[in-house]
C-alpha cells in the first residue's frame, strides 16, 4: 500500500475512481496541511471522475484537513460532521451548488 499522500496513493486513488460516475458535475479541492502539505483536485460528473492537481479554476467545494483528520477521513474512522466539530476540517464552496450534488458527494471516498 502507498504511503498516505504521496503521489502513488493519489495514483491509486485515481485508478479507484475512474469509473465513478455522477449525474451532477462537481469539483472538488482537498488542501491537507501537515508536514508536507498536500493537494489534490477530484472532478467527477456524468463521463467519470479524476483525480489531478489544483488548478486556478474555482472549485464547487474546498476541505482544508490537518493530516490526522485527513488520514481519519481516509481510513473511515471519521466522518466530516466529527471534523468538522474537532476543527480539523474546514469546508469553503457554493453551499446552493453543494447541496445539489450532496449525492454525488456521498459517494466519493478518499481511500484507494
Amino acid at each position: 500500500m502507498a504511503e498516505f499522500l504521496s503521489r502513488e496513493w493519489l495514483d491509486e486513488l485515481a485508478a479507484r475512481l475512474v469509473d465513478t460516475t455522477s449525474p451532477v458535475r462537481l469539483v472538488v479541492d482537498v488542501i491537507v496541511r501537515g508536514e508536507t502539505d498536500a493537494r489534490y483536485r477530484v472532478e467527477t460528473g456524468p463521463d467519470g471522475t479524476a483525480v489531478g492537481e489544483i488548478t486556478d479554476a474555482e472549485p464547487d467545494l474546498a476541505l482544508y484537513l490537518d493530516e490526522e483528520g485527513a488520514r481519519r477521513l481516509a481510513e473511515g474512522t471519521a466522518n466530516a460532521q466529527e471534523l468538522l466539530a474537532a476543527g480539523r476540517l474546514t469546508v469553503r464552496g457554493n453551499l446552493p451548488r453543494i447541496l445539489d450534488a450532496s449525492g454525488p458527494i456521498a459517494a466519493l471516498r478518499m481511500s484507494p
